[in-house]
């Protein structure tokens, strides 16, 4: 950018000059440029204070056509401030800075930035927008994926993502290219805020965008050296002075791609660009270059520091007077281009390789991509559309996941309703009379999510890491596959194991229950920490029979359903879990899937307990261990309520009540934020207790509700 020099008047006077400065920043080279144009003219420069390396920092006022509002004028509404305009005022530019910095907090408003992509946001369209990245304690607050990373690629636009978003930081290369490339665009350079300040912003060798953020680097510093190299050649055959620029060259061999600055004997005095290497040679004859040196900048600077003089301009030269002796040059030697430059890796465009490399699983043939590449939390996930049935798909991933393959089309989470027989009604209203007593100044319920086609998942625990394929029902007749790779750290894989067993009664030991006589395992066992899953795969019985059948077993009389078609039967104590899935493929095959968890108990307080012994008494259920007592014991609709809180999660809390009430229902809410549960007793079939479980921020709310039974006898704990 360059800025117009024909400006309209300043004020006179500090007072009038305060209220109109603000900020600005923008690429330091666009400043640089324009103050070697002016040279030869000190007082028409424009003063400023570099931000990390390659931003400028400086000041402009607002002219009339700013403050009259002329829409047709706005881009011409602000004129940078030159050294003249604070000699003027008797203003030190930090002065200047300083009543800049306060206009721009106090006219910014409080919305600056927009997500306008996945973990990518960009200021608002306003004006001033590039010095909103001052605003870092505003910054700070967007809801980035590690530290912000920032681009000031446009006159007025700024484009962020977060240090550890793979996508976001794809995405604002790619929209930095396009406004680069359009009208109003600069050339910028990746900066990172690292606590209250800006700084460089240099990708690891190792990280996957290197290259795109390395080639980045190397076009835009191969431009601005080129320009200034122009620039300083007009100034020096001004001036007289017989100083020779070298030229900033891009070297590209093999895979290998870098920046070169070369000195030929003789070609003195030189301005040195700070190149990836540099090289001294000589020329022996015509057309003829005989190498003398070469190797990183570096290992230059160490040999030849004595020699080289930095000139305080941007980008950064050295003045070079003398040509590096024969001593000098072989402390330099000559390194090869692979040692001159790390080998560069690009990443492969094409998803489908990079999904094939990163999961060691083939992409469905048929399939196109849908949408970028996720990596939440140790998990590299990539979905795929296909115009070929959930069937053909499956049968395909079965095929090549063989025997390591275990089914489960069950989400917990998607858990809406719970099957309780004719007791459905009664648990309903209990639930409903909890959630209105006790869910005061909380969200409302959610709209439903729209899960219309049962979802599908192929599993491969084979491994140290889970390999999954999940499909699901599209629109038009598609089905949607998404492929993903979950990895463990090396403490957290030690602890996994996968075995096969065939003898039932190992499995029946194992699991801690009875195996139905018609479900065979389909897949070897997974121990997971304290969790061990088996598969099973049932032949010649119904999903109700084999629901019954467990229900029976494990001495339940309500089981949960899934929204995906899966069904849910378990028993819960203070010691473990056991946890049965049952439900039907998309190949029509029926499994069952039976986990047993170790539990650890939660603290308990014994002293803090001994208070609670009346209370309990009086509620007929032991008080959570280690909770606290808010309010008072009271009576609603003839029942009485009690609420405490706690410091253990809400998933520890219920799991305590789903073992201490006998007969009890366990109805998730996934419907409201945060997520609460409601555990219901019943007794002869009549309710005796309602918990209700609720996720707080810092700590863990609970109501208990006792009812009397028909007689009007109170329950009493024993």
């Amino acid at each position: 950018m360059q800025y117009d020099r024909q400006m309209h008047s300043p004020p006179n006077q500090i007072q009038e000059a305060a209220p109109l400065l603000i900020p600005f920043l923008r690429p330091r080279f666009a400043i640089e440029r324009s103050n070697l144009e002016m040279a030869l003219e000190f007082s028409k420069q424009i003063p400023y204070v570099p931000i990390a390396e390659h931003y400028a920092l400086g000041l402009v006022y607002k002219n009339e056509d700013k403050l009259s509002g002329d829409k047709e004028k706005l881009g011409k509404a602000q004129n940078p401030v030159q050294q003249e305009h604070l000699n003027t005022w008797k203003m030190t530019l930090s002065d200047g800075l300083t009543q800049a910095l306060a206009n721009l907090r106090e006219s910014a408003g409080y919305a600056l930035f927009e997500l306008v992509a996945p973990g990518v946001y960009m200021a608002i369209e306003t004006q001033d927008n590039p010095a909103k990245l001052l605003l870092t304690d505003l910054i700070a607050k967007l809801p980035f994926r590690g530290q912000p990373v920032a681009i000031v690629p446009h006159v007025n636009q700024v484009v962020m993502a977060g240090s550890y978003d793979l996508v976001g930081l794809k995405l604002m290369l790619q929209i930095s290219k396009d406004l680069i490339g359009g009208p109003g665009g600069m050339l910028a350079l990746p900066i990172i805020l690292d606590g209250d300040n800006w700084v460089p912003y240099c990708a690891s060798a190792d990280h996957d965008l290197f290259v795109e953020f390395d080639r980045l680097r190397l076009s835009a510093m191969s431009a601005m050296y080129g320009e200034q190299k122009e620039l300083l050649d007009q100034l020096h055959q001004a001036s007289g002075q017989q100083i020779w620029a070298a030229p900033y060259e891009g070297r590209a061999v093999d895979e290998f791609v870098f920046s070169q600055s070369v000195l030929p004997e003789g070609a003195l005095p030189a301005l040195l660009p700070l190149a990836d290497t540099f090289e001294f040679g000589r020329l022996v004859g015509p057309d003829q270059w005989q190498t003398l040196a070469a190797a990183r900048l570096e290992t230059c600077i160490e040999s030849i520091a004595d020699l080289l003089m930095p000139m305080g301009m941007y980008p950064e030269r050295c003045l070079i007077e003398q040509f590096p002796s024969d001593q000098q040059l072989a402390c330099i030697g000559i390194a090869d281009f692979q040692r001159l430059h790390p080998r560069q890796k690009a990443v492969d465009e094409d998803p489908r390789k990079i999904v094939e490399e990163v999961l060691m699983l083939p992409v469905y043939p048929n399939a196109r991509p849908k949408g970028e590449p996720q990596e939440p939390e140790g998990t590299f996930t990539m979905d795929f559309q296909t115009a070929d049935s959930p069937v053909r798909v499956c049968k395909f991933y079965f095929g090549v996941l063989s025997q390591n393959a275990s089914m489960s089309v069950f989400d917990h989470d998607e858990c809406d309703f719970v099957v309780a027989d004719d007791l459905s009604d009664t648990c309903a209203k209990l639930m409903s009379d909890m959630i209105r007593d006790h869910w005061r100044g909380r969200t409302a319920r959610k709209p439903p999510v729209n899960i219309w086609a049962a979802r599908y998942m192929i599993v491969d625990e084979s491994r140290p890491a889970s390999r999954a394929v999940s499909l699901l029902k599209g629109q038009h007749g598609t089905t949607v596959i998404s492929l993903s790779k979950r990895s463990y750290p090396p403490e957290v894989a030690q602890l996994r194991s996968v075995r096969p067993i065939s003898e039932k009664s190992e499995l029946e030991r194992l699991l801690g229950m009875q195996i139905h006589p018609s479900a065979t395992p389909s897949a070897p066992m997974l121990k997971d920490g304290p969790t061990i899953s088996q598969i099973f795969e049932v032949e010649n019985e119904e999903i109700d029979d084999l629901v019954d059948f467990t229900k029976d077993l494990l001495n339940q009389f309500s089981h949960l359903k899934s929204t995906s078609g899966g069904l849910l039967v378990e028993r819960i104590n203070n010691n473990e879990s056991i946890s049965v899935h049952i439900g039907r493929g998309m190949i029509d095959e029926i499994f069952m899937q039976v986990m047993r968890t170790k539990l650890v108990a939660p603290y308990d307080d014994v002293a803090k307990n001994l208070r609670f012994l009346p209370l309990e008494k009086k509620l007929g259920v032991r008080v959570f261990p280690g909770c606290n007592l808010e309010g008072k014991l009271e009576t609603n609709n003839g029942a009485r309520d009690h609420r405490f809180t706690s410091r253990e999660s809400a998933e520890t809390v219920s799991r305590f009540y789903r073992s201490e009430l006998a007969n009890s229902v366990y109805i998730p809410l996934p419907g409201l934020d945060p997520k609460p549960y409601v555990i219901l007793a019943f007794k002869d079939r009549q309710p005796s207790h309602a918990v209700l479980v609720m996720a707080g921020n810092n700590q863990t709310k609970l109501a208990v509700r006792a009812f009397p039974n028909s007689a009007g006898v109170w329950p009493v704990s024993d």
